[in-house]
């Protein structure tokens, strides 16, 4: 068919030749005996003289020749050779004829890419073609930009003019405003006084009117007007309250108006400074230290630079920063992640301790309580480590696992031997205590914000009012074969109970609500069992935030875990090879710090945590 073929029509085999039907197709695809048309599908009858005897398509013919010239005019040949086509070395950027050139050039030419000039012609016009839309594209795209960056600084400007009118006009206001002040001040004055000299004219007046009824009447006896001539105080006053003026017309106003002038114009030249910027945002760049952690402080420096590359010398661009957090891939070890998360202890308290092993902040007194059992007592210290005072009692010497302060210098502290809850005073003395037959293996013990008590057991949750009396009990049975370790008070008085395999949050009617992540996403757990084992545990009510001490049984490490009140693991915080937990049984949280004390190392160390 012509219109596929007409490209190859370059020899005798190719000739064009018109059908019977009136379609053109070439003399190669004229096949004896028969011929049936490949676009109406008609049988041809093919002449005696055969194939070639069909009439030549002069249409086709006439716009091959067009085509072929065109194609010489666009592809240069050699003025020797010019039936040959010229050959191009994409390697040596060189064109040259494969007859007529035989230097050196040449036959290293043999060992490279070499191809026909008009393939090289046209894969290079697709290339430039290719670009240059790229080209067009990015163009249009920057017409796009610049128009929107002028619609946006003469939306800036229109703002700028409005906070300048809106600026001025409110000076404005503030002069006018002092103006009608200044008018009222000098014209309320003015009426005092003049109310006062109105006041004595009307005294003169009457004055006057007497001394002229007196005179008309000549009635004044001898006596009077001798005490009168004699009397000069009287004379005085007179003069005082009638003769001199009782108020004067001094008024002056100190407007200092010079010096006002030249502090009102400073203060409207330094007022409304422009500031523009032509940083180039292509060429500014971003320096980011090697390494960074999370949950602390890291720096990266800015660098602007303008159109030319060059380094900008002020500041005050306006910078937006977006932060993107990259999840950890679920197939790094443990150790990986801890990595990863973990932080360093920052300080250990400066005070001797023998198997210490709960701790409290309490915030109105600003004070630590520290139950050193091995010494068999509590210390109190303040927050610098400096020892207070220690409280002493027998009770210490049962097994004494668990402590809270009360308030009003009382403290409620659980002996897992005897099976006691007792409250003393500071000074050590026994305030009330109570003996619990269910108890079977208390562990810890807690107070919520209405004073009850939550007492961990080996499979069991106890609450105890105020007074001492059970108020409800809850088995903790999510995890088959786990006991109870800990327990803390979360948010709205929600129960924390940690357990030889998982953490979990009850609220404070003992109803099951979730499991708590101590864990980075990802962590492979035992198909039976929990992975870790919960130490102790606090809430901080704060943040919402639960901080929380493992072990993690697979890995053989304890670190500290922070997770949210929703459950989702944050970050954990990881001691160094030097101050690795050993025992750890207490923890508090106080100025962003976890409090943790150490049974076996006898410590009591300080760890940021935010």
């Amino acid at each position: 068919v012509m219109t596929t073929s007409t490209s190859l029509v370059e020899t005798n085999t190719r000739k064009p030749k018109l059908l019977p039907c009136s379609h053109s197709v070439c003399l190669y695809c004229t096949i004896p005996p028969t011929l049936r048309c490949p676009l109406c599908r008609e049988i041809c009858p093919i002449p005696a003289g055969g194939v070639i005897s069909f009439p030549a398509a002069f249409f086709i013919n006439q716009l091959l020749d067009v085509m072929q010239r065109q194609r010489k005019d666009v592809v240069p040949s050699c003025s020797n050779h010019p039936s040959d086509q010229l050959l191009y070395c994409e390697t040596c950027d060189l064109v040259f004829c494969e007859h007529c050139q035989t230097s050196v050039i040449n036959k290293k030419c043999d060992e490279h890419t070499v191809v026909p000039l008009s393939i090289a012609i046209k894969r290079m016009s697709e290339i430039v073609v290719y670009r240059a839309k790229g080209r067009l594209r990015a163009l249009d795209d920057a017409h796009v930009a610049v128009n929107r960056e002028i619609v946006q600084l003469d939306g800036n400007v229109d703002k700028i003019v409005e906070q300048i009118n809106t600026a001025i006009q409110e000076v404005s206001n503030l002069v006018e405003n002092r103006r009608r002040v200044l008018i009222e001040t000098v014209r309320v004055r003015r009426d005092e006084k003049r109310k006062v000299l109105k006041d004595q004219l009307e005294v003169i007046q009457d004055e006057k009117k007497k001394l002229q009824k007196e005179l008309e009447s000549c009635k004044m006896d001898i006596r009077s007007m001798a005490r009168q001539l004699k009397d000069g105080a009287a004379e005085d006053n007179w003069q005082r309250k009638i003769i001199e003026p009782r108020e004067n017309a001094f008024l002056r106003i100190n407007t200092n108006s010079e010096q006002m002038l030249i502090d009102v114009e400073k203060n409207l030249n330094e007022f409304g400074k422009l500031y523009a910027s032509n940083t180039f945002p292509g060429t500014s760049t971003i320096e980011v230290p090697t390494h960074m952690g999370i949950h602390v402080e890291n720096t990266v420096t800015l660098i602007t630079r303008d159109v030319d590359g060059k380094a900008r010398k002020t500041g005050g661009d306006p910078v937006e920063v977006e932060l993107e957090l990259i999840a950890l891939d679920s197939h790094l070890s443990t150790n990986r992640l801890a990595d990863a998360y973990k932080k360093r202890a920052e300080e250990e308290m400066p005070v001797a301790f023998k198997y210490p092993t709960k701790c409290w902040w309490d915030e109105p007194t600003k004070r630590m309580f520290v139950l050193d059992s091995g010494n068999k007592r509590v210390r109190v210290l303040r927050e610098d480590g400096d020892v207070i005072t220690d409280v002493r009692n027998d009770e210490f010497k049962s097994g004494t696992v668990g402590m809270v302060y009360l308030g009003n210098e009382e403290l409620v502290v659980l002996s897992w031997q005897q099976k006691m809850l007792s409250k003393l005073n500071t000074r050590g003395e026994i305030l009330k205590a109570v003996q619990f037959s269910e108890f079977y293996q208390p562990t810890d013990v807690a107070v919520d914000s209405r004073g009850r008590f939550v007492i961990a057991d080996k499979t069991k949750i106890f609450i105890f009012d105020a007074n001492f009396k059970p108020v409800l009990s809850f088995p903790v049975r999510e995890t088959k074969g786990a006991e109870v370790k800990c327990v803390g008070v979360g948010m709205d008085d929600d129960v924390i109970v940690g357990t030889t395999d998982e953490l979990l949050l009850y609220d404070g009617a003992g109803k099951m609500m979730r499991r708590l992540n101590v864990s980075p996403p990802g962590t492979v757990m035992p198909k039976i069992g929990g992975r870790f084992n919960i130490t102790t545990v606090t809430c901080d009510v704060t943040t919402g935030q639960i901080v929380v001490i493992f072990t993690d049984k697979k890995m053989d490490r304890t670190t500290i875990g922070v997770v949210s009140y929703k459950g989702d693991f944050l970050y954990s915080i990881e001691p160094g090879p030097h101050e690795k937990f050993m025992a750890p049984c207490g923890i508090f949280v106080h100025k962003n710090k976890a409090f943790v004390t150490d049974f076996e190392r006898n410590t009591v160390r300080s760890y940021k945590y935010k």
